[in-house]
């Protein structure tokens, strides 16, 4: 009993510490979440606006036939669309970058929760090993007091001669 309370202890503290980095991963988890939705939203919008963007440069080329001006006003839009463009793409790369960082960072995580599970699951596996053995030697034990109780009788009974069970 004294043998298997530290490996109870340490059981029930693996399985907490396991619990709370699974719970503080998975708040985690869920502020990438949210950040992804943002980011996807932001994207969208961007896209949205990216197309805004292609129709009213469409309609400058049009317009950039029929004067120097109109042409000098495009050629300024489109200037402006494209540095949009490189700045959004470079955004999207950024943030592209970043979730592949965390999803590099969620699978050590998971790396690292699946290796604390491999020891608990050992510590548990080592438990159940010293219980089949602590059942054997009770089993053992009892049998040894069987047999002392056994002896102690035998040698408590006198024989026939008068003598006891030992021969005295």
């Amino acid at each position: 009993g004294d043998q298997l309370e530290p490996l109870l202890a340490e059981i029930e503290h693996l399985k907490a510490e396991s619990r709370h980095k699974l719970d503080h991963r998975a708040r985690e988890i869920q502020r990438l979440q949210i950040a992804l939705q943002e980011s996807e939203k932001g994207r969208q919008i961007s896209d949205g606006n990216l197309q805004v963007m292609k129709g009213e440069l469409q309609q400058w080329e049009g317009k950039v036939k029929n004067a120097e001006e109109v042409r000098w006003m495009a050629g300024m839009n489109l200037a402006k669309a494209k540095a949009e463009m490189d700045w959004r793409q470079k955004a999207d790369q950024e943030k592209d970058f970043f979730l592949e960082r965390m999803k590099d960072e969620l699978e050590r995580l998971k790396a690292k929760l699946m290796r604390t599970e491999m020891r608990k699951l050992k510590v548990e596996e080592s438990l159940g090993e010293a219980v089949l053995e602590l059942r054997g030697k009770k089993r053992e034990m009892e049998q040894l007091k069987t047999r002392v109780q056994g002896i102690v009788q035998a040698l408590a009974v006198p024989n026939r001669n008068g003598m006891d069970a030992i021969g005295i």
